[in-house]
């Protein structure tokens, strides 16, 4: 449902407003639940920044790569699932490897490297994807490096953020880590689909602009991010002639995808650097150990 747009600014306003009354309230509270002063620990908000790079790529992504195994390499539910394996099984193996590194090497170097390497396994998805002959095999080596690159992250963001403040706020620390992970988690799945519908919509407009008006090809470019590739056929009476092969639809759904793993890479990319440069001189990080 498009909202009007008088509506769409009255939302927004109402939400900057909100948020501006958070921060006066907490800032006037003697315990205040969330202390924005924590931000000034560069170590706490260099963590940070990692905590929402695994949520600008590699979380919001799990909701839509399914899609792309079932939709545009079809496969079934079951061969879907067991490709997904090679993305999430990695982030269950690396977390004991990546304490240690951070215990020899500090978070301040793990962290970056760990959001660089989620980028670098987007980039290799999105290869893959790119394939002439797309397959699991294509999109292996990419989800095995983006799950790496999670594992290589989680941890030691979770053990820094808390390890970073006094005890007395290690609870409070915890909770903005939590809150910065799903706020991030939230807004990046909604841009991730926005991305997947316009990187469709823009490859249909090349290829059947001159068969259906502009209400018609968003229509189509919803439905086939949403994995109905015989949207055509199905929702489109008399037209499904126009790509009886079905070539136009699986190059704009591969397309789409293209670009939201390109947005995951940048995403990843830019938080790495962040976080790298908040974290400052090696020998600040030498302060915080998160294997205590």
């Amino acid at each position: 449902m498009v909202l009007p747009a008088s509506r769409e600014l009255a939302i927004l306003i109402a939400a900057v407003i909100s948020f501006i009354l958070f921060i006066f309230a907490e800032k006037m509270n003697v315990h205040p639940m969330f202390d924005f002063s924590v931000f000034r620990i560069r170590n706490f908000s260099g963590a940070l920044f990692g905590s929402m790079g695994m949520n600008f790529s590699f979380w919001p992504f799990m909701i839509y790569l399914p899609i792309y195994f079932q939709s545009s390499l079809g496969y079934d539910s079951v061969t879907a699932g067991s490709a997904l394996l090679a993305y999430t099984l990695p982030t269950l193996v690396i977390p004991p490897l990546a304490e240690r590194l951070s215990f020899r090497y500090h978070p301040g170097v793990v962290i970056p490297l760990g959001l660089f390497t989620i980028g670098t396994g987007f980039i290799l998805m999105r290869a893959g994807s790119a394939a002439e002959h797309a397959s699991w095999l294509t999109m292996l080596p990419g989800c095995l490096l983006a799950g790496i690159g999670l594992g290589l992250t989680n941890t030691p963001v979770t053990n820094t953020t808390t390890s970073s403040v006094p005890s007395t706020r290690a609870g409070m620390a915890s909770g903005i880590d939590m809150s910065t992970r799903l706020i991030s988690l939230a807004i990046n799945i909604a841009l991730m689909g926005y991305i997947l519908i316009e990187g469709i919509l823009s490859s249909l407009r090349s290829s059947l602009s001159g068969s259906l008006d502009a209400r018609q090809l968003r229509a189509l470019a919803e439905r086939i991010a949403a994995g109905d590739l015989g949207v055509l056929s199905q929702g489109f009476p008399g037209s499904g002639s126009l790509d009886s092969s079905g070539t136009a639809v699986h190059a704009a759904l591969v397309h789409g995808f293209g670009l939201v793993m390109l947005y995951g890479c940048i995403g990843a990319w830019v938080l790495a650097v962040a976080s790298f440069v908040m974290f400052g001189p090696r020998e600040r990080v030498r302060e915080i150990s998160p294997m205590v």
